[in-house]
């Protein structure tokens, strides 16, 4: 029973995470990254890197920096300790193993270049930050005779979106490279080989690794974190041996040039392990316990049992009387142990199961209901932040004390439930700074939870009037970022990916807007539902989006990208001339907005238009072209309305704005059009090839 005991122990022992480590492993795995002032999650952070929503970010983007910020910018980031990459006995080289999800974003950038790229860096130091552009933040360029300046034990496996001239000397645009003493590469491949557009503003993830034994460094990269190619796109001799010191720090390294790109890394895992070189042991050598290095020793066979006696009878029959009880109850505690372990194991899958769904494919983190309970108090009314497709609550997180944003969506069917998954799937890799990032979910008895960030200063419906009761007005500034970074969401969602996603309910109130008065477009992922059992629901949000929809939506029930233009062009009017799009609605004193915005514009006076509380403070160039492009926008036929991408050159000024066909009338549907459709469905959002 002892022994039973032991191997127990034992086997505890083993399947204990941490409890043992052989040789000098290193091993840590960031899911995401949470601020924590200039540590970020056990980050360094130098340059222009910086952490934000669970992500950490390299370069900066042109809403957290002005334009030249944006450009030249360098930013790096290590793991706060340092890694040791030699084994202190044998001076060899590590074996380790890396991965992390990123991705590489130009910003919907009109221009056609963009750059630079991002690298995966082992290094001597976590303070030196090298130029811009090609370097990568890494390297220096030539000195004025010439030379190349060595930057000596330092290994960048980069993954570059800009081809530099001589002396670097890149492929193409699209490329993956390992970089030593300076930036032009040892080796490179093209990531085109394997149908890779690194700056496509998609997740990718990439495998680095590297097996001491043969001096083998491998990349790899795909699009799904949960499929390594089976086939390296670099496979590279090196001996890491003459690269590297005994400890080294490990991160990441970006930059942009003339023009600019954003760079982040969503999550990322690192293993290293130094060991001395494999020796078969001796057969004379005594074998050794691998817990404590004591020898263990020779068992040689029992000798035969002595000749009973009285005394030794007696011996026996006391050891079974009082250790056959023990011995049974010790067996059946640990059958106990065993299979109540094991119960409880099933318990918690089905529970995880029943909680997040299937979070290892879908997406950030999942919460158990009892986590979101507790944060908004018990779905407290007091904690409502408002409803619609969805009561949302105020909540604060009791691991971390973050402040965050509760969805409680409405019932899902089984047979929606499927389609709420694909939904979910896609949602989660949507990330854009103009979008209202979702945290996570939580399932729980068929019931739908989504946590996203919270966003300090409400809607932009509260602020265009609500705050306004209170003496509160935005500035145009502050109305002028919000109307372009609304056109970058869409953009973004219209144009990132191969199956566009439409949002079809763009309006003033699922705007909302951080404590810097950025606009982040939410409720892309919103569940519409028309039945008749729920008319009220259906007719109340037909109100709410009364003026906001375009006329063909409204006779088809479909959304397409050019309903959301044209929903772009009427907040871009109401934001521009503090009005709704509707004054007055379903009453006969009924006043469009593009029909009076309009009539100015005939008459010469656009600009006449223009919130009358800003008392004449803004930029009459700016606030012209707002209103030429929200009147484009707001075209009754879709094929005059511009795409988001040709919205942000007119706001930028980098095409002229053509002028607007007049209208011919302005569409009034009837509000029981909006409503009358008795088919059950449900969507997040739309999505079109």
């Amino acid at each position: 029973m002892e022994l039973r005991v032991s191997i127990l122990l034992v086997l505890l022992c083993w399947s204990w995470p941490g409890a043992v480590v052989h040789g000098q492993t290193s091993r840590f795995f960031f899911p995401n990254f949470v601020p924590d002032s200039n540590s970020h999650a056990g980050l360094t952070t130098i340059g222009s890197s910086f952490v934000l929503y669970g992500q950490l970010q390299l370069t900066p983007d042109n809403e957290m920096a002005s334009a030249p910020d944006n450009e030249m910018a360098v930013g790096k980031a290590f793991y706060s300790e340092r890694i040791r990459m030699r084994d202190a006995t044998t001076g060899q080289a590590a074996s380790f193993s890396t991965y992390f999800t990123f991705s590489i974003n130009n910003l919907s950038c009109a221009r056609e270049l963009c750059g630079d790229g991002i690298a995966f860096l082992i290094s001597p130091d976590d303070h030196s930050l090298g130029e811009h552009g090609g370097n990568l933040g890494i390297y220096n360029s030539s000195t004025a005779d010439g030379a190349r300046p060595r930057l000596a034990n330092t290994l960048a496996v980069e993954f570059d979106t800009y081809r530099n001239e001589a002396p670097i000397q890149d492929i193409d645009d699209n490329h993956v490279g390992i970089n030593l003493e300076n930036a032009t590469s040892k080796i490179v491949k093209s990531a085109n080989s394997v149908d890779i557009n690194l700056k496509d503003g998609r997740e990718l993830t990439a495998w680095i690794d590297y097996e001491s034994s043969n001096q083998s460094l491998q990349v790899r990269i795909g699009r799904n974190a949960s499929n390594k190619p089976a086939e390296p796109l670099i496979d590279y001799i090196l001996n890491m041996t003459d690269v590297v010191n005994e400890f080294m720090y490990v991160g990441f390294a970006a930059a942009t040039g003339d023009s600019y790109e954003l760079h982040t890394i969503y999550s990322w895992s690192f293993n290293s392990h130094a060991k001395e070189p494999f020796a078969p042991p001796a057969a004379d050598l005594v074998p050794t316990d691998p817990w404590n290095g004591l020898p263990i020793p020779r068992q040689t066979p029992a000798s035969e049992p002595p000749s009973s006696s009285r005394a030794s009878l007696s011996n026996v029959l006391t050891g079974l009387v009082v250790g056959l009880p023990i011995g049974v109850g010790v067996l059946i505690f640990i059958c106990a142990f065993f299979l109540l372990g094991k119960r409880r194991k099933l318990w918690l899958l089905r529970r995880k199961s029943q909680d997040s769904g299937d979070a290892a494919l879908y997406g950030p983190e999942s919460f158990r209901y009892k986590q979101l309970s507790v944060a908004t108090q018990g779905f407290s009314d007091k904690e409502k932040l408002g409803n619609g497709t969805g009561n949302v609550y105020r909540g604060v997180l009791a691991s971390t004390g973050a402040v965050v944003a509760v969805k409680r969506l409405r019932d899902v069917n089984s047979k929606q439930e499927k389609e709420v998954h694909a939904q979910l799937s896609t949602l989660t890799q949507l990330r854009h700074r103009n979008l209202v990032q979702l945290l996570g979910w939580c399932r729980d008895r068929g019931k739908y939870i989504l946590v996203y960030e919270f966003m300090p200063q409400g809607s932009l419906s509260k602020a265009l009037y609500q705050d306004i009761e209170a003496g509160e007005c935005l500035s145009w500034p502050q109305r002028f970022n919000i109307i372009t970074g609304l056109a970058e969401a869409l953009n973004y969602l219209h144009g990132r990916y191969n199956q566009q996603v439409i949002h079809r309910n763009v309006k003033s109130s699922s705007i909302l807007l951080d404590e810097q008065f950025n606009a982040k477009l939410g409720d892309y992922g919103l569940i519409e539902e028309q039945t008749k059992k729920k008319a009220d629901a259906s007719h109340a949000q037909a109100r709410d989006s009364f003026g906001y929809t375009a006329p063909e939506a409204f006779q088809t029930g479909k959304g397409s990208i050019k309903a959301d233009v044209y929903s772009f062009g009427a907040v871009a009017l109401e934001v521009a001339c503090g009005r709704r799009p509707i004054e007055g609605a379903f009453s006969s004193e009924e006043v469009f907005i593009v029909d009076w915005v309009w009539g100015l514009h005939s008459h010469g006076g656009i600009t006449a238009a223009v919130d009358k509380r800003l008392g004449g403070d803004f930029v009459a160039a700016q606030v012209q072209a707002v209103l030429l492009v929200g009147l484009l926008c707001s075209q009754p036929d879709p094929a005059q309305r511009p795409s988001m991408r040709q919205v942000l050159k007119y706001l930028a000024g980098d095409a002229p704005i053509p002028p607007a066909p007049r209208p011919l009338s302005s569409f009034q549907p009837s509000l029981s059009a909006a409503s009358s459709s008795s088919k059950s469905s449900i969507r997040f959002f739309q999505s079109s090839s």
